[in-house]
This record gives structure tokens, C-alpha cells and sequence, in this order.
């Protein structure tokens, strides 16, 4: 499902959002994420510091992404799907990208969109 402008606007504008995963007991997680990059209806994120995170993408693949505007008058609730990457084009991405410049990355994570809801 592709991102209109305002959506991506939204997502860019933001510093973190939230990303919820779960293992293949159904047991939830949520962390705060940074967005690295936007393309039609896949957003790529950094995997600098995750371990649980990780494992839940590698073990149930499906994600829920969680973003809203400073005043939390205008939102997206984001359902994909995610595939973990460490190495390939994705994960040349983000060691490369400015936002990684104190980082190390150990992998990149790239959600392709399935269904959005605003609120």
C-alpha cells in the first residue's frame, strides 16, 4: 500500500515513532525507532542496539508501526510486514546514511506496508 505525501511528510518529520513486534508466543514488544528512509510503501529502519526486537522480526514477521503529529491530533497506525537484513542493500544503506554516523549497525530492517488507518 503506498504512503500519500502527508503521510510521508508525517513519518520525516518525526524524530521516533513506535514499532511493535511480537515472538511466535504472541508476547509483545514496543520500542522507539527512527525511520532512515521512506520509498512508496516500505520503510527501512536501523538495527543498532536490538536484541528481542530482532529476534520477534526473525521469529513473526509481522510489525505494527505507531506514528503521530507533536500534538497527537493526527496519526497513522501502520500494519506490515518486515524482513530483517544484515548485509545486502538495505544494510549498505544504513551504515551509510548520515543518521548512522555514531553507530555501528547490525542490521536493517526494511516493513512493507500492508494497511494503514489514520486517527
Amino acid at each position: 500500500m503506498q504512503l500519500t505525501q502527508k503521510q510521508i511528510n508525517l513519518i520525516n518529520h518525526q524524530e521516533t515513532v513506535i514499532l511493535a513486534t511480537s515472538n511466535m508466543n504472541n508476547e509483545p514488544r514496543a520500542i522507539y525507532v527512527e525511520i532512515n528512509k521512506v520509498d512508496g510503501d516500505e520503510l527501512v529502519i536501523t538495527d543498532n542496539h536490538m536484541k528481542i526486537t530482532k529476534n520477534n522480526i526473525l521469529e513473526n514477521t509481522n510489525v505494527f508501526i505507531l506514528v503521530a503529529d507533536e500534538e497527537y491530533k493526527w496519526g497513522l497506525k501502520i500494519r506490515g510486514v518486515a524482513q530483517y537484513y544484515d548485509s545486502g542493500n538495505y544494510f549498505d544503506f544504513v551504515r551509510n546514511s548520515a543518521m548512522n554516523k555514531d553507530y555501528t549497525p547490525k542490521g536493517a530492517i526494511a516493513v512493507r506496508v500492508v494497511e494503514i488507518d489514520e486517527f
